[in-house]
């Protein structure tokens, strides 16, 4: 019982120190929770803030996004109706560039179609005179493929080696641009047969507008040739047959008519009658009709002339006119040239006495010069004649009226070039330019000038 009710001093002084420690400790507790909430207060303040701040920046992002997308939207609209646009364009192109395709298929099937039909050669050849091309009336004509020779020199193919050299330089003249156009000769066929061609050559440039190649039209004309030949064959007899009956008929006839008016005027001298100068008149010039006679009937006889005395020829020719015509004829060479063949001299002499025939009866001339030259780089004769008269008419060339046409016919029969057109100092030039195989027995030779005056009769 005792021990229950202690209430000593000690006891209570132990339980008011207990509670002036737990009061302490609550108010520790409360100051450190102050502290804790307040320091989390702060924190969530920091937080909201930096909240509000990323908030606002996402607003912003957003509203910029917001701006992108509506660009981008305008953008993609732009360009996707660009890019229909041009989708349509390309359609259109497309479309534009397989007709144009097709047309232009359609053009070279026509145009393959027409130069595989036309009756003449077309040759296309390279700078260097390589075989690009040519059509199906060459591969029928030589009897030698395309295929089997394409890309090889041409002349080497096709043409003989007597003219190899002279075709060449006339094909550089073409590359470099000047005018070959009417130019004959042979080319050999797969069995050795020689066909005469005449070409036209045209120049083919590429987008540089440097020339390529160089396309040649040919035609044959190995029949023509020989049809002009025969042509001249009877002419050459017509011409003897003329020629002879000048001489045998009319000359004899005109020689007893001269022997007659002589034997006239000397019985009127005798008489001493007054009609005697007048009979010796008549005389002189029966005598000389007679004589032209003689002269005209010598040059239709002798109508064939040999390969060296073409000169000689020419000579007389020049001679006959200025004694027969009222006209000053020169003739003039810088070397003599034996020609190729009879046949060449003859119808270069023929040609010349055409082209005077006709400055004397067309042009009213009283002036003409015929010069010979020899182009020894290309080993052509020229032959150059060329009067004071009134000139040719406007349009007018080699093959206008028969004198001309017969001039050409006898060009063409020796593979010679014939040009006839106005000189620059007035008058006509014709121009005969035939290939020689050389200058004759080598070295230069003298050949002596003749210019007879106009009226006085050589000796």
């Amino acid at each position: 019982m005792a021990e229950k009710e202690d209430n000593t001093p000690s006891g209570s002084n132990n339980s008011g120190q207990t509670t002036e420690r737990l009061k302490a400790s609550s108010l520790d507790v409360s100051r450190a929770n102050s502290e804790e909430v307040r320091r989390l207060v702060e924190e969530c303040n920091a937080r909201q803030l930096e909240l509000e701040s990323r908030n606002e920046q996402l607003r912003q992002t957003r509203d910029e996004l917001t701006q992108l997308s509506q660009s981008l939207e305008t953008l993609v609209g732009t360009r996707t109706a660009q890019l229909e646009s041009r989708n349509r364009e390309l359609q259109r192109e497309i479309a534009n560039r397989m007709a144009s395709e097709e047309a232009a298929r359609a053009g070279r099937e026509l145009s393959d179609r027409v130069i595989d039909t036309v009756q003449s050669i077309i040759l296309v050849l390279d700078k260097q005179g390589r075989i690009v091309r040519y059509n199906a009336f060459m591969e029928r004509l030589t009897g030698i493929p395309v295929s089997e020779v394409e890309g090889r020199d041409w002349f080497s193919v096709f043409i003989p080696e007597d003219d190899r050299d002279r075709i060449r330089e006339i094909f550089r003249d073409a590359v470099a641009g000047k005018r070959t156009e009417g130019n004959i000769n042979p080319i050999l066929t797969r069995d050795g047969e020689e066909r005469l061609i005449e070409w036209y050559s045209s120049e083919l440039s590429g987008p540089d507008g440097e020339l390529t190649h160089v396309l040649a039209i040919g035609q044959d004309v190995t029949e023509r040739r020989i049809l002009h030949e025969q042509l001249l064959t009877i002419a050459e007899q017509e011409h003897r047959r003329i020629g002879q009956q000048l001489h045998d008929d009319i000359g004899q006839e005109l020689v007893g008519l001269d022997l007659m008016l002589d034997t006239l005027v000397e019985s009127l001298e005798r008489e001493g009658s007054a009609e005697t100068e007048r009979s010796r008149r008549i005389l002189d010039n029966a005598s000389r009709i007679l004589h032209k006679i003689r002269i005209l009937s010598r040059g239709l006889v002798a109508y064939s002339i040999r390969r060296d005395e073409l000169a000689s020829r020419l000579e007389s020719l020049v001679r006959q006119v200025n004694e027969l015509e009222q006209v000053h004829c020169v003739f003039d060479c810088e070397r003599e040239v034996i020609m190729p063949d009879d046949q060449v001299a003859t119808q270069l002499y023929h040609i010349a006495q055409e082209a005077v025939t006709n400055a004397i009866k067309h042009s009213g001339v009283d002036r003409i010069e015929i010069r010979g030259s020899l182009v020894a780089q290309q080993q052509r004769w020229v032959l150059t004649l060329q009067d004071n008269g009134i000139g040719m008419a406007a349009g007018a060339g080699a093959g206008d009226g028969d004198g001309l046409r017969i001039m050409g016919y006898r060009a063409e029969v020796i593979g010679a070039t014939l040009s006839v057109g106005p000189a620059a100092t007035g008058g006509t030039v014709v121009r005969c330019e035939v290939p020689v195989a050389g200058s004759g027995d080598g070295g230069d030779v003298p050949f002596r000038s003749v210019s007879v005056q106009r009226g006085v009769r050589p000796r």
